[in-house]
């Protein structure tokens, strides 16, 4: 018998986006939604209530410290403008035109993704080296 207990616990001005969940393996997940509009799960690696709480109220408190930052996220192709900005005044000609190259066929690979989107977990990165990209 499957079964999942739920307990919501609501972020000021965001409704229901973070949850804690009990899956039948017996561990508790924090679910919540990524800026992007994903929904994600954490495990939080604790079978009791208490401890799973705890470690949810240090996610919700780390969560909205990275909210309250002033970090810029930036997408590939703004990354790759600026890098071969600064290439162009620090690397030879032949090495500017390696990178911008490379940029270029990552960035046909893989599209447009935020910088901090981009793993390996899903295998982006083992295809463009199979694609011999890298």
């Amino acid at each position: 018998m499957q079964f999942s207990v739920q307990f919501c616990f609501k972020v000021p001005g965001k409704e229901n986006n973070l949850f804690l969940s009990k899956r039948p393996s017996g561990y508790y997940y924090i679910f919540y939604d990524k800026p992007d509009g994903k929904r994600c799960c954490v495990s939080t690696k604790a079978k009791k209530k208490s401890d799973a709480q705890k470690f949810l109220n240090d996610f919700q408190n780390n969560l909205r410290i990275a909210s309250e930052s002033k970090v810029i996220f930036t997408d590939l192709k703004s990354f790759s403008f600026e890098y071969l900005k600064f290439s162009e005044k620090f690397h030879t000609s032949k090495t500017h035109y390696m990178l911008k190259i490379i940029l270029e066929q990552f960035e046909d690979h893989l599209g447009n993704p935020a910088l901090n989107g981009i793993t390996n977990r899903a295998g982006m990165l083992s295809a463009c080296w199979a694609n011999r990209l890298l």
